[in-house]
Order: C-alpha cells, then structure tokens, then sequence
C-alpha cells in the first residue's frame, strides 16, 4: 500500500545484481550521456517542484489567515474565492508530491538499458506534465489570492473614505 519497499533491492544477492547493472549503466560511454541527461532532467524537475511545494505553502498561509480574518464577516462570499484558490493550492500540491516521491530504478529495469533509457523518458514525460499542471493550478492561487487582496485593499479604502467623510461633516455641524 505504501510502496515503502517498491524496486529496493531486498536480499545481499539482489544488491549485487543492482550494484553489477548500474555500474553498467554508469560506465557505458554510448549510454552515459543520455542517462546523465536524463537523470539531470528528473533533478531538474525534483528541485523545481519542491520550490512551487513551499510556495504553495506560504500562499497557503496567507489563505488561511485571510480565511480567518475575513469569513467571519457577515458577507460569506468573500470565502468563496478564497476556498477556491485554497483548493488550486492543495491540488497542486498533490500534484508536486508525486513528483518528488523517491523512485529508483528497478534491478529489473537496468537489465536492459534500452528499455530504462525509454522508461525514464516516460518517467520524465510524466513528471513534466504533474510540474506544468501543479505550476498552472499555483499560478491561478496566485492570481485569485491577488484579487483578493486588491479588493479587500480597496474596501479598506472606501471604508476609511467613509469614516473619515463622516467626521468632516459632523466637525461642520458643530
């Protein structure tokens, strides 16, 4: 269920069979290149997914304390925006999960370099599309999140108009 174990070598013997098929891997001069390629591209997407991760955190920050302070006003809508962009933030998140999940390669898929060279292409391919999806869902977070800033920003402003309109008129009845 927790795939805690999934493609680790489990016995002395299946370390060794691992150990011999990577060194193979790793030492073949036609292959290196597009392994290290390939390899450097799946760096490439792990290290830009955990950023967007603790970017969809912070945003989920603000969310949450925007969500504290402003749906306990009478006007419900405004919860409604934040919960929606609330929820571009968690999916995304999800999405940036699975792409940081630890996969190593199976012993079994070292044996034949040309079909590793292809899974990890396909393992790539994957991951990109989660990364664009979750970078899409963070961008519209943000872009709600900002609205709504705007707006609250603005009323703020109308209120403190209407506050400070309303001390001017009543300085002039006096």
């Amino acid at each position: 269920m927790l795939d805690l174990m999934k493609d680790l070598p489990k016995t002395k013997q299946e370390t060794n069979q691992h150990l011999r098929l990577l060194t193979r891997m790793t030492m073949s001069k036609r292959n290196k290149p597009i392994f290290d390629h390939l390899y450097d591209c799946l760096s490439i997407l792990d290290s830009k997914s955990s950023f967007l991760l603790t970017f969809n955190s912070l945003v989920l920050v603000v969310y949450t304390i925007s969500f504290d302070k402003h749906f306990k006003i009478d006007n419900h809508i405004l919860g409604i925006p934040l919960l929606l962009g609330a929820i571009c933030s968690v999916i995304s998140s999800f999405f940036l999960l699975k792409i940081v999940w630890v996969d190593w390669s199976a012993t079994t898929s070292l044996s034949n370099l040309s079909d590793h060279a292809f899974e990890l292409l396909s393992v790539r391919k994957q991951r990109t599309i989660h990364y664009r999806l979750a970078w899409h869902l963070s961008r519209i977070s943000l872009v709600i999140l900002s609205i709504f800033l705007i707006f609250i920003f603005l009323m703020m402003l109308d209120s403190t108009k209407s506050i400070s309109a309303g001390s001017n008129l009543s300085y002039l009845k006096s």
